[in-house]
C-alpha cells in the first residue's frame, strides 16, 4: 500500500498500543534501555529512543503490568530515560529493576549530543590542603546535578546557578551526571571549562547520585556491579567524589563503591529532611570516608543568617568529624547568591573548601584508618528496619531488631513529608519486633515508616497496591 508520495506503508500502528509493541517487537528492542515519557512530551526523548532503539511508554509507574513488563525485559544495570510522576516512587520503582534513572524527560537533541567524542577534564588546582588549627572546614554542595534535561537546559545560563557572574567568590561544590560523558560530552566539557578559578574562590564537580544515574543502593540488589560501572563512567567524566542518596544507611551499601580504585570518597544523602537525616554522621571505610550533610540549606530549615550563626558556634577542630560540616544546598530553594552571602557572614574560624580539598582535609585531620561509627548511627544501622509484603494491600508487617529495651515510636509519613499517623509509641524489650499496619484505609501510593528509637532514626518506604 501507499501514498500520493510513493512511500511505501510497513505498517499501519494507529490501533496499536505498547503491550503490541512487546509482544512483537521486544527481541528487536533495546536491552539496556527504556524510555519512560509522557504523551505529552513527544517532542523530547523521542528522537533518543530512536537513535537508542529503546522502548518508549507510558504508564502509572508502581508495579502495574506493563511497567513490569518493559522494566524486566530491560534488566540489572540498564537505564532509564526520562521521569515520573515524583521523585521518590520513580527512583524507588526504578531501583527495584536495578535501573539508572536519567531525569532526562524535558532532554533535547541526545542523539545528537550522544554523537561527539571529546574528552572531559576538570581543571587543575593548587589549593592549600595543609590542616590549620583552629578552623571548622565547611563545603557547601549544590544539589540535583543528576538531572539530566536540567544541566542541558537553564542550569548554565540561569543566573541563580551556574550561570551566575558571581561564581568565583567562594567554593563551591556541583553535583553533575557522569552520564554527560556519554550523553552530551560537549555540555560536560563547557561546565568544566567554564568553571570558575579565582582566588577568591573555585568550582568542583563531583558525581551525582546514586552514581551513572539515579537509584537508591538500598532497594538496588547488585550493587558490586553498580559500582563498577560508576567507576569506570567517573573516571572518563573526571570526577572522583562519589555523592549517594538512599533510603537508609549501612556500611555495607558503601562498600562496593568504596572499594573501586577511583571513588576517593563518598557523600552519602538521606532521602528524608532535606538529604540531612544523618545530621553529619561521618566514618571511613576502606580507608576512604564517608561523609554526611550535617545542616541542609533548603527553604523553611536555614536562612542565610542562622544557617552563618549556626557554623560560627561549630567545633573548630579539624582533627575530629565534629570540625566538618557539609552543606546541602536545596537548589530550587536556594541558590548561589544564599551561599555566598552565608560565606560573608562566616567567623575567620570557618573555612569554605571545595568538596575535593574538604576530602583531602578530613582524611588528613581525621585518623581514616580506623572506622568509628557515632552511636546514634550504629543504633540506627543495627535496626534492620524493613516492611512485608512490599507492596502490600490490606497489611503490612513492620520488622526491625532492637539492640537493647527502649522507647520506640513509629510513624507513617506521604510523600510531602506529613505523618499520616503514629502507629506505635511505647517500650519494647530487645530482640525482634514486629508491628502491624492496616493499610486498606490508605490510598495507594508510596510512604514512608520512620522508627525513631533512644534518639536514633530509621526509615523504610512502603508501598501500598490495589
Amino acid at each position: 500500500v501507499t501514498n500520493s508520495l510513493a512511500i511505501p506503508m510497513l505498517a499501519d500502528l494507529r490501533d496499536k498500543g505498547p503491550y503490541w509493541v512487546l509482544n512483537n517487537y521486544s527481541d528487536s528492542l533495546s536491552k539496556k534501555v527504556v524510555t519512560y515519557q509522557g504523551v505529552d512530551k513527544y517532542a523530547y526523548l523521542s528522537d533518543y529512543s530512536v537513535f537508542a532503539n529503546a522502548f518508549h511508554f507510558w504508564d502509572f509507574i508502581a508495579f502495574t503490568p506493563l511497567v513490569r513488563q518493559a522494566f524486566s525485559r530491560v534488566g540489572v544495570n540498564g537505564v532509564m530515560m526520562g521521569w515520573g510522576p515524583d521523585e521518590h516512587t520513580t527512583v524507588y520503582t526504578a531501583s527495584q529493576y536495578g535501573l539508572h534513572v536519567h531525569a532526562s524527560d524535558w532532554a533535547s537533541n541526545l542523539s545528537t549530543y550522544s554523537n561527539f567524542n571529546v574528552s572531559t577534564h576538570q581543571k587543575d588546582n593548587n589549593d592549600d590542603t595543609t590542616v590549620i588549627p583552629g578552623k571548622h572546614t565547611v563545603c557547601f554542595v549544590m544539589t540535583d546535578g543528576d538531572n539530566i534535561q536540567w544541566l542541558l537546559n537553564d542550569f548554565s545560563t540561569n543566573p541563580g546557578w551556574y550561570g551566575s557572574h558571581r561564581r568565583g567568590a567562594c567554593n563551591l561544590g556541583w553535583t553533575v551526571s557522569p552520564a554527560l560523558a556519554e550523553l552530551a560530552p560537549t555540555a560536560l566539557k563547557y561546565l568544566y571549562d567554564s568553571a570558575a578559578t579565582s582566588p577568591g574562590g573555585r568550582d568542583y564537580f563531583i558525581c551525582g547520585p546514586s552514581g551513572l544515574g539515579y537509584y537508591y543502593p538500598s532497594n538496588f540488589n547488585s550493587l558490586d556491579s553498580a559500582a563498577a560501572i560508576t567507576q569506570r563512567m567517573m573516571k572518563k567524566a573526571g570526577l572522583s567524589i562519589l555523592n549517594v542518596i538512599s533510603d537508609g544507611y549501612s556500611d555495607s551499601q558503601m562498600l562496593p563503591y568504596l572499594s573501586q580504585p577511583n571513588i576517593d570518597a563518598v557523600f552519602f544523602y538521606t532521602y528524608d529532611y532535606w538529604y540531612a537525616g544523618l545530621r553529619g554522621f561521618a566514618t571511613c571505610i576502606n580507608g576512604k570516608p564517608v561523609i554526611t550533610p550535617r545542616f541542609a540549606f533548603a527553604g523553611g530549615v536555614y536562612d542565610v543568617q542562622s544557617l552563618a550563626d549556626t557554623l560560627n558556634k561549630m567545633p573548630p577542630n579539624p582533627y575530629s568529624s565534629d570540625g566538618y560540616s557539609l552543606i546541602a544546598v536545596n537548589v530550587w530553594s536556594k541558590n548561589i547568591d544564599s551561599v555566598i552571602s552565608c560565606v560573608n557572614l562566616l567567623d575567620t574560624n570557618v573555612r569554605v573548601v571545595t568538596p575535593d580539598v574538604f576530602v583531602k582535609l578530613y582524611k588528613a585531620g581525621v585518623n581514616c584508618t580506623t572506622t568509628a561509627i557515632n552511636s546514634t548511627v550504629q543504633n540506627a544501622a543495627s535496626l534492620a528496619l524493613s516492611v512485608s509484603p512490599n507492596p502490600a494491600r490490606a497489611l503490612a508487617l513492620v520488622n526491625f531488631t532492637l539492640p537493647s529495651t527502649g522507647i520506640v515510636t513509629l510513624s507513617v509519613y506521604n510523600m510531602q513529608g506529613q505523618e499520616i499517623n503514629t502507629v506505635f509509641n511505647g517500650q519494647l524489650a530487645a530482640g525482634q519486633q514486629q508491628v502491624k499496619i492496616l493499610t486498606g484505609q490508605l490510598p495507594a501510593g508510596v510512604y514512608i515508616c520512620r522508627l525513631n528509637y533512644n534518639g536514633s532514626s530509621q526509615t523504610a518506604t512502603m508501598v501500598i497496591a490495589r
